[in-house]
C-alpha cells in the first residue's frame, strides 16, 4: 500500500494488518488507547519481524530495555519530534532497505 494509513488504536492497527495494509516503515505512538504501542510492536517483531517501526513517545522512561532490544524497533524519538528529524529517520531506514 502506497501512503499512509492511521489507526486510532493498538487492536484497529493489528485488525488492518491482517486484511489492508502491508506497510514498508510504522511510526508507532506509545500512547494508544487500548494496548500500548509498545505491545503492538512486540506483536508486530513476532508476526512481521522485517518490518521497521519508529517509537514515538513523550515518555522516554517506560520504554525498558526489552522493549528497545526489539528487533524491528529502528529508532525511539521523543515527542514532539523536529519534523526534519522524522525524515531524516524515515529516510535512514529507506537507504538501509534499498
Amino acid at each position: 500500500m502506497a501512503g499512509k494509513h492511521v489507526c486510532a488504536s493498538g487492536e484497529e492497527f493489528l485488525a488492518c494488518m491482517t486484511t489492508e495494509v502491508e506497510p514498508n516503515c510504522i511510526l508507532m505512538d506509545n500512547n494508544l488507547p487500548g494496548i500500548s504501542g509498545l505491545e503492538v510492536t512486540e506483536i508486530l517483531s513476532c508476526e512481521y519481524p522485517d518490518i521497521p517501526v519508529v517509537i514515538l513517545s513523550s515518555h522516554l522512561y517506560e520504554i525498558s530495555k526489552s522493549h528497545s532490544s526489539l528487533s524491528n524497533i529502528q529508532a525511539i524519538l521523543s515527542k514532539p519530534v523536529a519534523t526534519e528529524k522524522l525524515i531524516e529517520v524515515i529516510n535512514t531506514i529507506k537507504n538501509q532497505r534499498s
